[in-house]
């Protein structure tokens, strides 16, 4: 019988120490994520102020209406009288 050899693992190297890039991300990927964070508070204080001019613009379309209904309404009534007026005169 052959003789029984006991084999030894051979040496491994202690881990390498990581640089910080390895271990928190490159440059690339943390200018990525500050990116999506600049565009998510750009978008939303867009939102914000689109919805804050749309208010105002129906709030000034109000106060045009009023506005204008007040100086038209007594023309129209009046012109309304004087078509009965006429229509009664007529018929």
């Amino acid at each position: 019988m052959g003789r029984s050899h006991a084999y030894s693992a051979p040496d491994v190297p202690p881990p390498e120490k990581q640089s910080w890039s390895q271990r928190h991300g490159t440059t690339a990927q943390w200018l990525a994520i500050g990116a999506t964070l600049l565009v998510s508070v750009i978008t939303n204080v867009v939102l914000i102020h689109n919805r804050s001019v749309d208010t105002d613009v129906k709030r000034t379309d109000k106060h045009t209406d009023a506005l204008v209904d007040k100086k038209l309404n007594p023309a129209i009534a009046q012109v309304n009288q004087h078509t009965d007026g006429k229509m009664t005169e007529l018929g």
